[in-house]
């Protein structure tokens, strides 16, 4: 059994579309909302097909959908007393960030924003291998 603890990850600059935002936003909080309750892994794995593997890769830093549901279910089985849930935390207090980033770049007309995110990262304490990733945090520099 592997033991899941996490630190704060790197940080990427990345230039978005506002729509890709949105999907984004999306990603992070189906994420948290699956490790709020334990779903079996095939449903998660439906819900994030629905997401493109560019916008997993920008979230979650995985592009299957099936390895970002089983790697979630990891988190939530073996998670740290604590890790679940402030990966959850700051998971919402990122996709509030990128809400509020995107009405301000739709209220504005912007087609593109460039974004700075901080990552949190879910890792097997014994390995230190990443399970895992989760934008925490984001910036914009509206164009």
């Amino acid at each position: 059994m592997a033991i899941i603890s996490s630190r704060r990850g790197a940080s990427s600059i990345i230039t978005v579309t506002p729509a890709t935002l949105l999907k984004m936003e999306h990603a992070l909080l189906t994420g948290a909302s699956h490790l709020e309750s334990k779903y079996p892994e095939h449903i998660m794995a439906d819900a994030y097909y629905l997401t493109s593997p560019e916008v997993l890769n920008i979230v979650f830093g995985e592009t299957s959908a099936k390895t970002v549901a089983n790697r979630t279910a990891l988190i939530y089985s073996d998670g740290m007393n604590g890790v679940k849930e402030d990966l959850i935390n700051r998971a919402k207090n990122g996709a509030r960030q990128m809400s509020a980033i995107h009405r301000k770049a739709i209220n504005s007309g912007y087609k593109n924003i460039t974004l700075t995110i901080t990552y949190y990262v879910a890792f097997n304490l014994h390995t230190s291998r990443t399970v895992l990733k989760y934008i925490v945090d984001a910036t914009e520099k509206l164009n």
